[in-house]
């Protein structure tokens, strides 16, 4: 069981079921395979956890808006939506200059659309992403884990801000499931053997 006593919600999530809410932290594309084959085996794999979240009765899922693997989790969301009619996807925008910071980073600006215009409700945070980008996004990465009772990472053990995140959610005691992003042999598992720890998910 998930213990949430440290907890504090948002306001905005009062209203979403605390106990069925996931997030996602993850690696952007630099971070993740480069090869097409190898990135679109985890991608499967991020899929299968996803879905296997939906079927243990999940049905909030917060996505932090950047690309890399929260496009892709967002992208699989939406694609179950046939399936999972009560499937409801949370953009966690960092701050309301986020797009912006996006766009100058040079990051894909038809993903940021699609995840904003495909998302059933967006909650924009006070982050200053433009100035004091990290603090933003720290920000971001603190409201998906207090507002979440799991969480989906896809990290490895070099310092990130993904990897923080997941060691966040460790500390709240969220139920979890970390996918790594490369397999150790070279191989490409299948979705359901790609290299994870997983805790209550």
């Amino acid at each position: 069981m998930v213990w949430r006593s440290t907890i504090r919600r948002h306001p905005a999530m009062q209203d979403v079921p605390w106990a069925m809410t996931l997030c996602f932290t993850g690696h952007r594309p630099e971070g993740l395979p480069q090869l097409p084959e190898t990135r679109a085996a985890l991608d499967a794999a991020l899929g299968y956890r996803i879905e296997r979240a939906l079927e243990m009765g999940f049905t909030h899922f917060l996505v932090g808006m950047a690309d890399g693997i929260d496009y892709m989790a967002a992208m699989h969301l939406f694609r179950l939506r046939a399936k999972y009619p009560g499937l409801c996807v949370i953009g966690a925008v960092p701050g309301p200059d986020h797009a912006e910071c996006y766009r100058r980073s040079g990051y894909d600006m038809s993903h940021l659309e699609a995840v904003l215009a495909g998302a059933d409700m967006t909650v924009t945070l006070d982050g200053d992403c433009l100035h004091r980008a990290s603090s933003a996004y720290l920000g971001r990465d603190r409201f998906m884990v207090e507002n979440a009772s799991a969480i989906i990472a896809v990290c490895s053990e070099r310092r990130s801000g993904s990897l923080s995140t997941f060691r966040m959610a460790l500390e709240k005691k969220l139920a979890y499931c970390r996918l790594f992003p490369y397999p150790p042999d070279g191989t490409l598992p299948s979705p359901q053997d790609w290299p994870a720890d997983c805790y209550g998910l």
